[in-house]
């Protein structure tokens, strides 16, 4: 499930430049509660974006681990970002 969306880092995601998000990460590892997951239905980001996916509802517990993350790791790099539980990414041929 993804929490928090894409996050700003400098260069391509290699070892080397993910180690300082992971050590960052493992130190508020021991802050994120367990949360209860509530899903909703069944939802796509097409035609945009080529993804199906579960809503999932933003509960007090799944937005607390959420503000922890973004907390650590900045704001998410994209403007809106959607709780969601990824079902398929849709190949460009089977596109709507």
């Amino acid at each position: 499930m993804t929490v928090a969306g894409t996050y700003w880092r400098s260069g391509p995601d290699t070892p080397e430049n993910e180690s300082g998000t992971i050590a960052r990460l493992q130190a508020v590892q021991g802050r994120l509660q367990p949360f209860e997951l509530a899903l909703g239905g069944v939802e796509s980001f097409l035609p945009h974006v080529l993804v199906i996916y579960l809503r999932v509802e933003p509960t007090a517990g799944l937005l607390a681990a959420r503000r922890v993350l973004l907390d650590t790791l900045g704001p998410d790099k994209d403007r809106h970002y959607t709780l969601h539980l990824t079902l398929t990414t849709l190949a460009p041929a089977l596109q709507v």
